[in-house]
């Protein structure tokens, strides 16, 4: 704040000129060095640019960075961003990995002393080059180590592909509502914040043949922890390859991370020696015919149908088949009836794709992609902004007609109608039981997980595998 000429207003001698402005830190360095002695290590973190009009950006933030070496700093640690822009600060997943790296060859060129620079480094390979560039001197990393804590030691060894990597969804900093907590756990990691009860993986006291029906991230982790554990594992998928829904949320722009965690997981399937059968569907039979001593059902969820329009429409489609490629409108007028992120991730795909994009958000009081974790939201906002997808709240969608979706107005019951090629549905999902409820006929020990059971987010998903592999 008192860096800042946008928000540090005072007409003392810790305002107005950007030497006055830095004042109080320089202050503080030399107090902290006066305690401390000129052999304790002491930085200073700065902002190169808040990505606010009229606040500090690289104009400022080497200067300061001169200063504050002059006034006695012996590192200094660069990042972006504040407060009001912490979806650039944060380093959301749509973001390049290296995107902060002309700020940080600004501050260091004006430098005698180290830097340490936070850019949302996920992969040992670009981590490296920019040291070896000569742009940082350290690299500070926080989210990678909480979703892998050996993410050093596997790159010193070479080991890249076991390396857990970081997707930066964010669901480490906020709980529902957007209230700060960091960290309070992870969604590729459910080790982290179980440390004490998780840490060491023991051994199966019996070893059992397992079968797990599902390759989304429940059912392989599930299949990676109980195969670890010394088990039989064989996992069966209906796809033509593992990921599940994990291949429809990598599919909206900005959202590719999320296939780190398929690749992870199928790596250390295939390490592990669990036996995969893709394009199969199972049947009780199949089941039968197994003979396993316990099934893992991690089956999923299939989209919700809304019983106000005539979804056999051929207009109508669900947001699943636009991102998973079964249908691809171009240059059309699409409707998504549903405000969700789900809603709101398939417009922006869409709209990407050169249609004309309106979002209906149906349930009164909820605010677009609210159930989207809020730095990556704002991001999403952004670019749905910039890609002129039009809102539409405060509307009901009575049914269809020959031009488009018919809506009401929840206030003054006005009728209107919203011109439409392309319906799409993006109203959530509903649990595939169809074999839990076959299960619960026989005797058989079986363990529903993930969007089978109660249909979440990749962290529930990814937990509840985790568990059920310590469980068998």
């Amino acid at each position: 704040g008192f860096l800042s000429p946008k928000l540090n207003l005072r007409t003392d001698e810790f305002g107005g000129s950007l030497e006055n402005r830095a004042g109080i830190i320089v202050k503080l360095i030399q107090q902290i060095k006066r305690m401390v002695g000129e052999d304790f290590p002491v930085g200073v973190r700065i902002s190169a640019d808040d990505f606010i009009e009229g606040s500090i950006d690289l104009g400022e933030s080497p200067r300061v960075a001169g200063i504050l070496e002059e006034a006695g700093a012996d590192v200094i640690s660069v990042s972006a961003g504040s407060h009001e822009t912490q979806h650039l600060s944060n380093d959301t997943m749509r973001m390049d990995e290296d995107f902060k790296r002309p700020l940080f060859e600004a501050v260091k060129k004006e430098l005698n002393i180290p830097i340490i620079v936070g850019g949302g480094y996920r992969n040992p390979d670009s981590a490296e080059k920019i040291i070896a560039d000569g742009v940082a001197d350290f690299l500070g990393m926080a989210r990678s180590f909480l979703a892998d804590p050996d993410w050093p030691q596997k790159a010193r060894e070479g080991r890249i592909e076991d390396i857990r990597r970081c997707v930066s969804c964010g669901e480490c900093l906020y709980q529902k509502g957007g209230k700060f907590t960091y960290p309070h756990g992870c969604s590729v990691n459910a080790v982290f914040a179980r440390e004490r009860e998780w840490t060491q993986l023991e051994p199966a006291a019996e070893k059992k043949k397992v079968m797990i029906i599902g390759g989304g991230p429940a059912g392989m982790e599930a299949a990676r922890i109980a195969s670890l554990r010394g088990h039989a594992v064989t996992l069966y998928d209906r796809g033509k390859e593992l990921g599940g829904q994990l291949l429809l949320a990598a599919a909206p722009p900005g959202k590719r991370r999320l296939l780190w965690i398929r690749d992870y997981l199928a790596t250390q399937l295939e390490k592990q020696g669990v036996k995969v059968n893709l394009d199969t569907s199972v049947t009780p039979e199949m089941i039968d015919s197994e003979g396993p001593d316990a099934v893992v059902l991690a089956t999923g969820a299939i989209p919700k149908e809304p019983d106000f329009i005539d979804a056999g429409d051929e207009r109508v489609v669900s947001s699943w088949d636009i991102l998973g490629g079964q249908v691809e409108p171009v240059a059309q007028k699409v409707v998504v009836i549903g405000g969700n992120m789900l809603g709101c991730e398939v417009a922006e795909f869409m709209a990407d794709q050169g249609n004309i994009v309106s979002v209906i958000k149906m349930r009164p009081g909820a605010e677009m992609a609210e159930d989207c974790e809020p730095t990556n939201r704002r991001g999403l906002l952004d670019s749905l902004q910039e890609c002129r997808v039009s809102f539409l709240s405060g509307f009901e969608v009575t049914g269809l007609t020959g031009v488009g979706v018919k809506l009401v107005q929840r206030d003054s019951g006005d009728e209107r109608t919203l011109e439409a090629e392309t319906i799409v549905l993006a109203l959530g999902a509903m649990p595939e039981r169809s074999l839990v409820d076959e299960l619960k006929k026989g005797e058989i020990e079986f363990h529903p997980i993930g969007d089978c059971r109660q249909p979440k987010n990749i962290r529930q998903a990814i937990y509840e595998g985790a568990l059920v592999g310590r469980q068998l």
